[in-house]
Formats: C-alpha cells, structure tokens, sequence
C-alpha cells in the first residue's frame, strides 16, 4: 500500500514538473514579444511584465515538489555525502518533517489569502488588473506538491531506517 501511495506521490509531482517544464518557453516568448514590440515597433505592451512574473510564480511554486523528486534542494553536501545511508535517512526524516510544517502553514495561510482575494475580486495594481486569486492560489497548490513528495521522502527514509531497500524505486539514500 504504501509503494503504491509513494509511486502515487512522485508520479504527480513528475508529472507537474513535466507540465510546468512548458512555462519556461512560454516565458521566453512573451520576453521575445515585449523586446520586439518595445525595440522594433516601438510600442511597448502593458502586459508582458506583469504576465512573466505570475508565470515565474508558477513555475517555481508549483516545481518544489518535482525538485524534491530529483533531489535538488539545498543541502550541505560536504556533510550530507559523508553520512552513511542510515545517517542519511535520518536527516532526510527530520528535513521532511520539517519541509511538512511549513508546508502546512503555507497551505492553510496561503489558501485564506487565495479565498479572500477570490470573495472580493481582488485585482492586481496595474494597467492589465489581473485578477490576484489564480496567482495567489499557486501558494497552497505549490506547497500540497511539496508536502506530498515530503511524505514520499518520509516513508521512503522509514523504510530504510527499518530495513527495506525502496523496492519502489531510487531514493536519495540509495545513490
């Protein structure tokens, strides 16, 4: 059961970071557009700012968890490298648990903001006046991504600290 909740888990956020991967051509592109229209047209758009910083937002709220699936947070590795798995898998607990508090308040907190701006219409300070809920709901749905491949890692580092060796795949620990 709990092979099949963790592939569950880390076949979602793989899936994310696929999907988000995309955001980073769309990005590219609206530069591309603004620099054409801005340099070459000489007319400026009033969107394409404030579109690639929501774009941004999505791209790295929504890629937490798939950079926790390929194991490319921030650690101290002169350290991390030198723990034996065991060593390792408690670290990776204790980060875990961590990386779930957090979590939490970001989705509670996040997700009264998101409600908030979505009860009142709230809409961004600009030409464009964007409306603030589908950026500001990127918050809780980010964080919902990250806790849940915290819990993978979670189960997986229980698992090695009691003995098993992630028949259900590679984890940080077995590299």
């Amino acid at each position: 059961m709990a092979e099949r909740i963790v592939l569950a888990m880390t076949a979602l956020n793989r899936w994310a970071g696929g999907v988000v991967s995309f955001l980073n051509l769309v990005i590219m592109a609206t530069v591309v557009w603004e620099v054409f229209c801005r340099y070459i047209l000489r007319s400026p758009t009033i969107w394409a700012m404030e579109i690639n910083q929501y774009l941004l937002a999505a791209l790295a709220l929504l890629a937490g968890g798939y950079t926790l699936v390929e194991d490319r947070h921030v650690r101290v590795d002169v350290i991390y490298r030198r723990l034996s798995p065991r060593a390792r898998a408690t670290v990776e607990i204790l980060s875990a648990l961590l990386a779930l508090v957090l979590c939490c308040v970001l989705i509670w907190y996040g997700s009264e903001f998101a409600l908030d701006a979505l009860r009142k219409n709230k809409r961004s300070m600009s030409l464009l006046e964007a409306p603030l809920f589908p950026s500001m709901a990127l918050v809780p749905m980010g964080a919902a991504l990250l806790g849940l491949q915290a819990v993978a890692v979670l189960v997986r580092a229980c698992a090695l600290l009691m003995g098993n060796r992630f028949p259900w795949g590679s984890a940080p620990h077995d590299r």
